[in-house]
């Protein structure tokens, strides 16, 4: 059974991921001015979940994080909205590095 995620705030950064910071999106930014927050998020049966916790401003550690975000918490909602995997991508993608998200 999965736990859920309740009202974690993280400050949404640029990224800084050895090997470039290419998403692989179509963000016409460029890759130091794109928002980051650390999360890989897959949809499942019982909705979206973290499937992996990347170094970040969440503090990951691949399984888990400083901020207490772990693999497997369902994710809710993001600024209070529901969203699915693809609906936190473009959340997280419509922010600027230093945005304040909260997700639940």
């Amino acid at each position: 059974m999965h736990t859920s995620l309740f009202c974690a705030i993280a400050v949404c950064l640029v990224s800084v991921v050895s090997g470039g910071g290419d998403t692989g999106g179509k963000d016409p930014r460029s890759w130091d001015r794109q928002p980051y927050l650390g999360l890989s998020v897959r949809d499942t049966d019982d909705g979206p979940v973290v499937g992996w916790v990347y170094p970040g401003p969440l503090g990951g550690m691949s399984f888990t994080s400083k901020s207490g975000v772990q693999r497997g918490d369902n994710l809710v909602s993001v600024d209070g909205v529901a969203v699915d995997a693809d609906g936190f991508r473009a959340a997280i993608e419509a922010k600027s590095p230093g945005d304040r998200v909260t997700l639940v």
